[in-house]
């Protein structure tokens, strides 16, 4: 099929030049997932139970050639106004024209009493399809108006907004887009490297007190262990020297009293 990106009138195309689906499609085209929704689905389920008919039928598998014959059949019953239109009705994609697709599919839904559509750029404009649409129609650059499209690095303010708990190593971490300035961007950043260096320099601090006092810690147990070992060795001289001096004399023998 041609005009892929088309929406309603590649359908339309579709139709009028009898061509049926026999792929799956993207969803990342919005203007195909009514389809997807409610044409191709029909389409499945339409052709598994003509394939299944066939098979009862005649008593074997579906072969290739076979499609070419089943296929126009399931297209006739899926690909119809009335399914098009369900399939726009449950995505909740209006209209059914390309242009007023574009224009009209620009957040999740239209914004409600709308005066002017307007967008005040500040430093943390964060970007939306809004945004990024108004940009666009208003036909301003980015780099123009020195404005650059780049991570939101102030994760303090977005903490404090969604009560998160603080990690330090969530700021590793970024969240959504923002507009900012180059001078605004220059300063985060420095702030960032100094961050992240005075947490180097402390977590290298933490270590060597720790390899200090682990070897300080093993001396002690190194000389109370000498120190045991020294008290031991003199309570068995001790005892020894104590043991000789008990010693009882022999006793006269009878040989020596005759």
């Amino acid at each position: 099929m041609r005009d892929i990106q088309r929406g309603y009138e590649g359908a339309q195309f579709a139709a009028s030049e009898s061509a049926f689906l026999i792929i799956t499609l993207f969803v990342q085209y919005f203007e195909w997932f009514p389809l997807e929704v409610s044409v191709y689905s029909h389409f499945k389920r339409i052709l598994e139970d003509e394939k299944q008919q066939l098979c009862a039928k005649e008593r074997r598998c579906v072969e290739r050639s076979d499609m070419v014959a089943l296929s126009p059949r399931a297209l006739m019953h899926c690909l119809t106004k009335a399914h098009i239109v369900d399939g726009f009705e449950e995505t909740g994609i209006y209209p059914l024209c390309k242009s007023k697709m574009l224009e009209s599919i620009i957040g999740d839904c239209p914004l409600q009493n709308e005066k002017e559509n307007v967008v005040k750029l500040t430093a943390k404009t964060i970007i939306i399809p809004h945004t990024a649409r108004w940009l666009e129609r208003k036909g301003l650059d980015q780099d123009t108006i020195h404005v650059l499209s780049l991570n939101h690095w102030e994760l303090d303010d977005l903490k404090k907004r969604k009560k998160l708990k603080t990690n330090d190593e969530k700021d590793q971490y970024v969240h959504g887009g923002c507009l900012m300035t180059a001078d605004k961007i220059i300063e985060l950043v420095e702030k960032k490297v100094e961050k992240k260096r005075v947490q180097l320099a402390e977590k290298k601090r933490r270590r060597k007190r720790a390899t200090i006092a682990l070897a300080k810690q093993k001396e002690l147990n190194e000389r109370k262990l000498m120190r045991l070992k020294d008290h031991q060795k003199l309570r068995r001289l001790a005892q020894n020297d104590a043991g000789k001096r008990c010693v009882p004399e022999p006793e006269p023998s009878f040989l020596a009293l005759k």
